[in-house]
């Protein structure tokens, strides 16, 4: 199988990204300001997490806060913000982990601009932590800077 995807990647490009599959939960933080609002997990209504399940509207499950022992909890929001922080966000971001049985954290991405649509994932965070959606909105807005960088003249 393994062999069969890889000369399928390579027809396509000469250059291919491979990742070792963690098996686990994914869990998802939203993060405003400093602040990590929560961390939920999600699961896929299906085969795996395509673009198809993400978008459409029941293909997916969300716990809030995510079942997790609350040292591993306590965990995903602080490697979170630690990435966030790592790359400079400002205002907002939404950070995906996985975290696999032994309860060991492994950071995924960092979601700069997240949706804040009816489906994203971030006005769910926001709302299990006491935030309504405008207030989210109101939130970022007033976190918001323009940032120049000037070169040395």
């Amino acid at each position: 199988m393994f062999k069969s995807s890889m000369t399928e990647e390579f027809s396509y490009d000469a250059q291919a990204l491979v990742e070792t599959y963690i098996s686990g939960k994914e869990v998802t933080v939203g993060i405003v300001g400093n602040r990590a609002l929560g961390a939920m997990e999600v699961i896929a209504k299906g085969e795996f997490h395509s673009y198809e399940v993400k978008y459409t509207a029941g293909r997916e499950e969300f716990i809030l806060p995510a079942p997790l022992a609350p040292a591993v909890y306590e965990r995903v929001l602080g490697v979170a913000l630690a990435a966030h922080r790592a790359l400079g966000c400002m205002g907002y971001s939404r950070v995906d982990t996985r975290v696999n049985a032994q309860g060991e954290v492994f950071l995924l991405e960092v979601n700069t601009l997240p949706g804040l649509t009816s489906l994203s994932y971030l006005p769910r965070i926001a709302a299990y932590a006491g935030l309504s959606y405008s207030d989210l909105v109101e939130t970022i807005l007033q976190r918001a800077t323009l940032q120049i960088h000037r070169g040395a003249s």
